[in-house]
């Protein structure tokens, strides 16, 4: 991804969550030009993927936001280093958990490497389906991971192999990520392959726990997959909305802000 198609995708990102972007808003949070925020936009409308309006751009229903790893992995990291090392205190001596891709299980597989350099835990097995968090942990504990259809964008393995080996097994925890999350809707993602993985890998698992930054609460994404009363635990940070936070726990969600 070249230094263009990565400013594309996080104006497309930021614009998937407020809706709408004016060329100044453009230019000031992607240290632009307002000239070359109107050229991006201008490209982007000429691609499909916005709405060009006077003074800006909106969201097209329609044209969904595609994720992208690379793009997202330094967003809010601070956030997701505290909710990662929150998580990875939950993981205990000889638990078999499910670590998923994404950006913030990917700091949780950092955390979880630290604890296991210390020696806090022990006989711990992971099994995932991303080869990022293989290289963090596999020469610190035991690991298993799910193949299939490789994705680049996501880093991941998904589809019709990776369902049919997710069916023999069980987990303690499977902690998992979304591209967003609301009450009403519950967790969501934004292509129909994770939703099949995720949906099954929720079936399979004891608890389930979800990681996600704050800024997750205000998405909103093409397919929803779990409800509160299928989530165990939801990990964000300090920013979380005190009615948000109200109305999880009415659902009987336990949530934590860290």
């Amino acid at each position: 991804m070249d230094k263009t198609e990565k400013r594309e995708a996080l104006i497309l990102e930021q614009l998937h969550r407020s809706g709408k972007l004016t060329i100044k808003e453009i230019a000031h949070q992607f240290s632009v030009s307002e000239p070359t925020a109107r050229r991006i936009s201008s490209s982007l409308a000429a691609k499909h993927k916005v709405l060009r309006t006077h003074g800006g751009i909106r969201y097209l229903p329609g044209s969904e936001f595609e994720y992208s790893f690379d793009v997202l992995k330094n967003k809010y990291i601070d956030e997701k280093k505290r909710i990662a090392k929150y998580a990875a205190t939950l993981i205990h001596d000889n638990d078999i958990v499910f670590l998923e891709a994404g950006t913030t299980i990917h700091q949780l597989a950092i955390a979880l490497a630290e604890r296991l350099r210390k020696k806090e835990l022990s006989n711990v097995m992971v099994f995932t389906n991303s080869l990022d968090n293989l290289n963090i942990l596999s020469s610190l504990c035991k690991v298993i991971v799910i193949g299939g259809e490789y994705r680049t964008k996501r880093r991941d393995f998904s589809g019709y192999i990776s369902e049919k080996m997710l069916k023999y097994l069980s987990f303690k925890y499977c902690f998992i990520g979304a591209d967003a999350i609301n009450i009403d809707e519950g967790v969501m993602a934004s292509d129909v392959d994770t939703v099949r993985f995720d949906e099954l890998l929720i079936a399979r698992s004891q608890s389930t726990i979800v990681l996600v930054d704050s800024s997750k609460f205000k998405n909103q994404s093409l397919v929803s997959y779990a409800s509160a009363d299928e989530i165990a635990m939801i990990i964000t940070d300090e920013r979380l909305s005190q009615s948000d936070k109200s109305g999880y726990r009415k659902k009987g969600v336990d949530i934590r802000c860290v």
